[in-house]
């Protein structure tokens, strides 16, 4: 093979047996769970390295047992003794190349070195020990001044979080200490040590930003190097060593233990990037997420130089390009070490935490990955960003920002076309808005701000107005444009001043007679203002008796969740009113029970709406059956005097007058209406879609619209409706059915009418009997496809599109 022909330095290490004996006790020791507790120590030992002997001391290292269970591949610390160096170093370590994932370690050093970080030499050197072939090892520099000057620095300290003490996982219970505290114990050396101690600690509590405590440059370039390599373990707190330098007074991170992980594709984005594992609780790297918070997601302490510096070094290293120029660079030096590595390490998968044979084979392919998905999160589609307009003002338009990519982002612009120009506005104040938290939990959305853009010209926005902000993520090159949402992201009210979300108030008025054993809420008799709204809960009875007068007021509405026994007399009947025509109406919801109403007057209320909340019926039922007799519904200020939904109806002797626009309104419900007249509707006097109804003796005066209209495959039965004057006195569309018995039709502009209104249905039909008109402009309006037949006999269809002839164009009333 070729490997066994390849030079590899070789060093020949001899240790006396009682050391050996000491060195075997101590990992006995950690084996047997002690490991946290002690300290390996050191025995003196001679290496033998080209026909020279060296003098040194070694101790076994690691942490983890990997570093020390097998005898036969145990890691180890050394130190250089007298005057010489080995490899121009004085202190290093070897351990099994498994311990550092293989190549993948010299790789990382390899990177940070071509980007002009502080690197380890790490090489691959093969072990003899006390006479015995350990195989290839690798070689990796430790941290003192000869580092430095391979690193062409000025002598100064390498501090680090020391994890030894507490919590390896809790940074603030970590001192900060240095390497080699006796080269420093004088005067000139401690005065360096505590300005190096002093800035790391001011930047752990707050005090000073990361770009007044490092060296931007290089900790951006180091960050985002440890990304794209997968090198992440080297840059918890733990791991990081930094040294400070004298002449810039900054600290500068020191690549060490990047550990790549042979991740799938999932692992590899779950823990894609530094800048987001402090907002991913489900990370790998989650238990030190308030180092990185402390780097890249610390509002009150955020540090634009560095974040723009890391972006931009993660947009130039994510080029392709990139990576392949390096393996180009590295390649002769790549493929000797790689040889030298299957030198005991055969071909296979690797096994970085397990024991047994060691196994490896490289590829490029995971940093490709990376590259790649990396690449994605800048460049996400559809935007991750949501804006919606807060407020518009004379001279300024506030718009409130969420920001869902995982990135900080800054607002460029907000734009805007009028009279054919492009208007460009700038934000007040330089803003930055950080990401959401990385998780699964659906409540946890971004901290959302307020972004405010001055303008001289209100005039050049109206309700049409499409307006976009661009943004771009803080460092990036990109630009991007979403568009604003013309609506409020959510409205106080919403939350704390919702009538339907509302508590039962009931008991607050003082009229109300409450009978919890019996669950009976008794209206008392006499009249009554209600001048703010009243809230029945479900699981009562509400009654109120003859004579008793109730007048809305201010707005007020009736919401009930049980059911009305509302029942008057003739001569004394149950009025319900708005005395300043401010009052709203009446809601019944889910009643459960049928309602009743029996001479009742309705008398100038209109349709509920409060806080975005709007009903079309003065009078409404929801999923709530009920009974009207002998009723009147005068002077309706609503889109329907009563609007009945989901709900079984009957209504009898009773009367609707001057309503304001529809009469009737019923949708998706099941009923009759027999007895009753209709005068004057404003629009239509009935108007049902989903609904099938019963009508007999109707009459129906000056319809402002049509008669009876039936949408959305309602079907109608009927005898003895008679309709005087208006405009359409019977209108079936959208696959509804009409059959009806005893028809009066008197000075309307059109009879019966046919057709299709909306493109998800299909035609109707009209089938009656017993039909008599008069003075009737166009008793027919028969679209294609669709159906009347009149006293048995089939009306010939006489047009294409009735939909674009009715609604004020030709026939009708507008319903705009």
């Amino acid at each position: 093979m070729k490997s066994l022909t390849e030079n590899i330095d070789v060093l020949d290490i001899n240790v006396k047996f009682k050391d050996v004996q000491k060195l075997e006790y101590q990992s006995e020791s950690a084996l047997n769970g002690q490991r946290k507790l002690m300290f390996f120590e050191f025995v003196p030992a001679e290496i033998n390295y080209n026909q020279n002997i060296y003098q040194v001391k070694l101790r076994l290292k690691g942490d983890r047992p990997i570093h020390y269970a097998d005898k036969d591949k145990w890691s180890f610390r050394i130190k250089v003794k007298e005057d010489k160096t080995l490899f121009n170093m004085k202190e290093f370590s070897v351990q099994k190349p498994v311990t550092r994932n293989y190549i993948y370690e010299w790789i990382f050093h390899k990177m940070l070195e071509k980007e002009g970080i502080l690197s380890l030499r790490y090489k691959f050197v093969k072990v003899i020990f006390n006479g015995k072939d350990l195989g290839v090892y690798a070689l990796e520099e430790h941290f003192d001044k000869y580092l430095i000057e391979s690193n062409m620095r000025r002598d100064g300290p390498i501090i680090r979080f020391d994890e030894t003490y507490g919590n390896s996982e809790n940074l603030s219970e970590a001192p900060i200490v240095p390497f080699n505290s006796s080269q420093w114990s004088q005067p000139d050396g401690i005065i360096l040590v505590d300005k190096a101690v002093n800035l790391l600690e001011a930047f752990r509590l707050g005090k000073l930003k990361t770009s007044q405590v490092f060296d931007v440059e290089k900790l951006a370039k180091f960050f985002a190097i440890t990304d794209l390599l997968g090198t992440q373990h080297a840059a918890l707190w733990k791991s990081m060593r930094f040294y400070y330098n004298p002449i810039t007074s900054r600290l500068e991170p020191i690549g060490f233990d990047g550990q790549h992980g042979n991740l799938s594709d999932t692992e590899i984005k779950e823990n894609l990037l530094t800048s987001t594992f402090a907002l991913d609780e489900n990370s790998y790297f989650s238990n030190y997420r308030e180092w990185f918070k402390l780097l890249f997601n610390d509002p009150s302490n955020f540090d634009r130089v560095f974040f723009e510096k890391y972006i931009q070094t993660l947009e130039r290293i994510t080029n392709e390009k990139y990576l392949n120029n390096f393996f180009k660079d590295v390649g002769e030096e790549l493929e000797r070490n790689l040889i030298l590595l299957h030198m005991d390490a055969p071909l296979g998968v690797a096994r970085i935490n397990s024991s047994g044979p060691d196994l490896f084979k490289f590829t490029k392919d995971g940093f490709y990955k990376i590259q790649y998905f990396i690449k994605e999160l800048f460049h996400q589609f559809p935007e991750r960003v949501h804006a919606y307009i807060y407020k518009l003002s004379s001279n300024k338009i506030s718009v409130e920002v969420g920001n869902f990519e995982v990135f900080p982002i800054e607002i460029l612009n907000l734009s805007y076309s009028s009279k054919g120009e492009l208007v460009n506005l700038f934000p007040n104040e330089k803003n930055i808005i950080f990401p959401k938290k990385l998780s699964a939990v659906p409540s946890e959305v971004p901290d959302y701000k307020i972004i405010e853009f001055n303008f001289a010209d209100r005039n050049t926005i109206n309700n049409n107005t499409i307006m976009k902000i661009s943004y771009k993520i803080l460092g990036a090159k990109e630009v991007k444009t979403v568009e604003i949402y013309p609506w409020l992201r959510i409205e106080k009210k919403t939350v704390t001043d919702d009538l339907v979300r509302s508590k039962p108030n009931f008991g607050k008025f003082k009229f109300l007679d409450i009978r919890e054993a019996e669950k009976l809420i008794n209206i008392k008799p006499g009249s009554w203002i209600v001048d703010h709204n009243l809230i029945f809960p479900e699981g009562y009875k509400i009654v109120c008796g003859r004579g008793t007068k109730l007048n809305l007021s201010n707005s007020a509405v009736i919401l009930s969740y049980s059911p009305f026994q509302f029942v008057g007399e003739k001569e004394s009947p149950i009025e319900i009113y708005s005395s300043d025509a401010k009052g709203q109406g009446i809601v019944i919801m889910n009643a459960g029970e049928e309602s009743l109403f029996k001479y009742v007057l309705f008398k100038n209320l209109s349709n509920p709406t409060h806080n975005g909340w709007e009903l079309t019926g003065a009078v409404t039922f929801y999923n709530s059956p009920v009974t009207f007799s002998n009723c009147r519904f005068v002077e309706s200020r609503s889109e329907d005097a009563l609007n009945l939904v989901r709900s079984a109806f009957n209504i009898e002797n009773t009367v609707f007058s001057n309503t304001q626009a529809d009469a009737i309104d019923s949708d998706f419900s099941k009923g009759r209406i027999i007895n009753t007249s209709f005068y004057e509707p404003g629009n239509d006097a009935i108007d049902i879609s989903g609904t099938v109804i019963n009508l007999e003796n109707i009459y129906i005066v000056k319809p402002g619209d049509k008669g009876v209209s039936a949408g959305e495959k309602s079907f109608v039965s009927g005898k003895n409706i008679k309709v005087d004057g208006g405009e359409l006195a019977f209108a079936s569309k959208d696959l509804s059915k009409m059959k009806i018995n005893g028809v009066e039709i008197n000075s309307c502009k059109v009879g019966f009418t046919a057709y299709q209104k909306k493109p998800e249905y299909g035609p109707s039909s009209i089938e009656a009997d017993n039909v008599a008109m008069a003075n009737v402009g166009a008793p027919y309006l028969i679209e294609k496809k669709s159906t009347v037949i009149i006293e048995g006999k089939i009306i010939e269809p006489n047009e294409n599109k009735i939909k674009d002839m009715l609604y004020g164009v030709q026939y009708g009333k507008s319903s705009k």
